[in-house]
């Protein structure tokens, strides 16, 4: 059977009455348009890891530790500025009580 050629040069119109089902599209586009209007999360705390306690409750532990570190640390610094201190302090009585009596020393060579 030999193969017939088909023209297609007649244009074709076709009407659709009722309307086909779905939407007329851009549903997509919406949901891309609202993204930036919408705040994105970041924080975390009411959330619970993988032991089952709350990321609030860790991090706030974890501040407490270091707190607890630090102070520790400015008390050791305040004590070892203290124990200078008193070290200058009574080295400074000893040489005014030195400087005393040769204050008098010479005063009485003057005086006599």
């Amino acid at each position: 059977m030999p193969l017939k050629e088909i023209d297609f040069t007649h244009a074709l119109t076709l009407k659709v009455k009722g309307g086909l089902k779905g939407g007329k599209g851009g549903f997509g586009s919406l949901l891309r348009s609202m993204n930036p209007r919408t705040k994105q999360v970041e924080n975390f705390d009411s959330c619970r890891d993988l032991t089952g306690r709350r990321i609030r409750d860790a991090q706030n532990e974890k501040r407490v530790e270091e707190w607890q570190k630090k102070k520790e640390e400015e008390e050791k610094e305040v004590e070892e500025e203290n124990r200078k201190y008193e070290q200058q302090k009574k080295a400074m009585q000893a040489a005014m009580r030195s400087n005393l009596y040769k204050i008098d020393d010479e005063y009485r060579e003057q005086v006599q």
